[in-house]
C-alpha cells in the first residue's frame, strides 16, 4: 500500500459514512438471527449478483506485496453487504427498529448504486475488502494464531460471514499477510502486521472505526427494552439531577425551547419540563432513536401536552433554522455524541442570548476496591488516551462550548451508581454508555461476548463478597449552562 492508496481509501471511507453507506454483516446477522427475511435476502443477492456481472471487469485486483484478483464472486458480495447493512441502519434511524421491510431495501439499493457511481466499483469493493481483511488479521493478532479449521468456522470472529472465509484466507495467503505452517496453524506474518497497522490508520483517519463502534452499539442498544429502567437501576440520583437542571437551566413558561435526547421522556415528563414550559410555550423534543419516540408520542397523548411537539433528529444535523430556540436542553446525552459538531449545531438554532443547559458524566479513575477487581479485565490494557474510559474530561465541553458560547456556568455533580445488578451494570457500561470503547471496539467477536459475559461473572462474586452499602460508587460529572455569543 503506498501513499496514494491510503489517502484514496481515507476518502472512500469519509464517503461512505457521508452518504450513509454501511457496512456491518453482523448488523444484519444479529444475535445470532438474521434481521432480514429470506425472500428479501435472495433479492438482494439477485441484485448484487446482476450488478456485479454487468459492471465488474476480469483485469481487477486487490495490490499488496503481491496482486490477487478481485473476482465478480467478490464483486457481488461486497454490493449485497452495503445494500444489507444499510437497509438494517436505515430501518434503525427512521423506524426504530432493526427488522427491514422491503421499501428500506429498495432505499439502500438506490443509495449503494448512486455510491458506487461517485467513487467507482472497483475502489468501492476494494474498500468493503479491506473491512473484512481488518477483522480477519485483527482476530490473529489478537489471539496470536488460530487453527484453519477454527478460522473456516468463523466462531471467534466472523460467524455471519462462514460462506466466505475460504477465499478470504487464500487471498491473506497469496499475498503474504498469514503463514499457515504443517499442522494448519494461521498466524500473522510481519506483513500481515504492517498491513492491519496501514488499514487501522486508514480507518481512524475516515472516520470508519469510530462509526464502527457506534454501530457495535445500535446492535445492542434496540434490543433494549427500557434505558430508563436501566438508568433507575445503576443511577440511583438521576431524577434529582433532572430536577436540578430544571433549575439550573432558568427555563420559564412560555419560553419556546429544543431538548436533545429525550428518550422516553425522563426530563420532559419525568421531571416536568413540559410543565414549566407551559400551554403558552413550545417544547420540540427529539431523540436520533425511533422507538424511544414513539414512546414520546404516547406519553404526550397521555398526558394532553399539545405543546410538545417529537422530531426525529441528531444533536449533530439538527432540522432546524438558525436562531429558532430561547433554549437548548438535554440530560446526560451530550457524551454520545460527537461534541464538537453538536454545541456548534446547539448554537446555531440558539436566538440571540439564548441558553443551553445539560448534564453529562466525566471520566472517573475508578479507585474504590470492588470497582479494580470487577473491571480489572478491562483496566489493565494500554490506552492511548490518558485514561481507560471515553467520556469527556473536565475540559473536554467547556473547551468546544468556547467558540460559540459566554458566561458558562459550571456544577459539580456526582452520580450516585449502586453496584448491585452485574449484568445491568455491563450492560450500561459496554454497550450503552461505550466507556471503555478504546478496548471493546477493536475486540473480535467472540472475545467481546467472552469479555462481558466474564465481566458478568466477575460481578456476581463481587456482589457476594461485599455487602450492598460497600458497592457504591460517585460518579463525577458536570452540570453546565452558557449564553449563545451574539455574531
Amino acid at each position: 500500500m503506498n501513499s496514494v492508496d491510503l489517502d484514496t481509501l481515507v476518502e472512500t471511507g469519509n464517503k461512505m459514512i457521508q452518504n450513509g453507506i454501511v457496512i456491518a454483516p453482523w448488523l444484519t446477522w444479529g444475535q445470532g438471527q438474521y434481521r432480514i427475511s429470506m425472500d428479501l435476502f435472495d433479492e438482494i443477492r439477485t441484485w448484487a449478483a446482476r450488478y456485479a456481472a454487468l459492471h465488474w471487469r476480469p483485469d481487477w485486483t486487490i495490490d499488496f506485496a503481491r496482486s490477487f484478483p478481485i473476482t465478480v464472486d467478490m464483486t457481488a458480495e461486497a454490493c449485497r453487504e452495503a445494500v444489507s447493512g444499510t437497509a438494517v441502519y436505515l430501518s434503525h434511524i427512521e423506524l426504530g427498529t432493526l427488522r427491514v421491510g422491503e421499501e428500506m431495501v429498495s432505499v439502500a439499493t438506490r443509495l449503494t448504486e448512486d455510491f458506487i457511481e461517485k467513487v467507482g466499483l472497483k475502489q468501492f469493493v476494494t474498500f468493503y475488502l479491506y473491512t473484512i481483511i481488518y477483522e480477519d488479521l485483527q482476530a490473529l493478532q489478537y489471539y496470536g494464531s488460530m487453527h484453519s479449521d477454527d478460522f473456516l468456522k468463523g466462531q471467534f470472529h466472523r460467524p455471519w460471514g462462514v460462506h466466505t472465509l475460504q477465499s478470504e484466507l487464500q487471498l491473506a495467503s497469496a499475498t503474504g499477510m498469514i503463514e499457515i505452517d504443517s499442522r494448519g496453524v494461521v498466524q500473522l506474518t510481519a506483513y500481515g502486521k504492517e498491513i492491519l497497522h496501514d488499514i487501522t490508520q486508514v480507518f481512524t483517519e475516515s472516520g470508519f472505526l469510530k462509526f464502527r463502534f457506534r454501530l457495535i452499539r445500535l446492535n445492542k442498544f434496540n434490543t433494549l427494552d427500557d434505558v430508563e429502567s436501566i438508568m433507575k437501576i445503576v443511577f440511583t440520583n438521576a431524577p434529582a439531577l433532572r430536577t436540578r437542571l430544571i433549575e439550573f437551566s432558568e427555563i420559564r413558561p412560555g419560553m419556546t425551547v429544543l431538548e436533545l435526547g429525550c428518550g422516553n421522556g425522563a426530563l420532559t415528563f419525568g421531571a416536568g419540563l413540559y410543565e414549566v414550559i407551559g400551554p403558552n410555550g413550545r417544547l420540540v423534543a427529539t431523540d436520533p432513536s425511533m422507538s424511544m419516540l414513539a414512546s414520546m408520542k404516547r406519553k404526550r397523548d397521555q398526558y394532553g401536552a399539545h405543546w410538545v411537539e417529537v422530531i426525529h433528529a441528531k444533536a449533530e444535523r439538527l432540522p432546524f433554522p438558525d436562531k429558532s430556540f430561547d433554549c437548548v436542553i438535554g440530560s446526560a446525552f451530550l457524551h454520545l455524541t460527537d461534541i464538537t459538531e453538536s454545541v456548534r449545531e446547539i448554537a446555531r438554532v440558539l436566538k440571540p442570548g439564548g441558553t443551553f443547559s445539560t448534564f453529562y458524566p466525566l471520566h472517573f479513575p475508578g479507585q474504590r476496591k470492588f470497582f479494580l477487581e470487577w473491571f480489572e479485565p478491562l483496566l489493565k490494557f494500554e490506552f492511548k488516551s490518558s485514561h481507560a474510559d471515553a467520556l469527556p474530561g473536565p475540559d473536554t465541553v467547556p473547551k468546544a462550548m468556547q467558540p460559540y458560547f459566554d458566561h458558562l456556568e459550571i456544577e459539580e455533580i456526582y452520580g450516585i451508581s449502586q453496584y448491585t445488578s452485574p449484568r445491568t451494570i455491563v450492560e450500561m457500561i459496554v454497550d450503552i454508555s461505550g466507556m471503555f470503547e478504546q478496548h471493546t471496539d477493536t475486540l473480535p467477536w467472540r472475545a467481546r461476548q467472552d469479555l462481558i459475559n466474564e465481566l458478568i461473572r466477575r460481578g456476581e462474586e463481587v456482589c457476594r463478597k461485599y455487602p450492598p452499602e460497600e458497592l457504591i460508587e460517585e460518579h463525577p460529572g458536570q452540570m453546565i449552562r452558557a449564553i449563545v455569543k451574539t455574531k
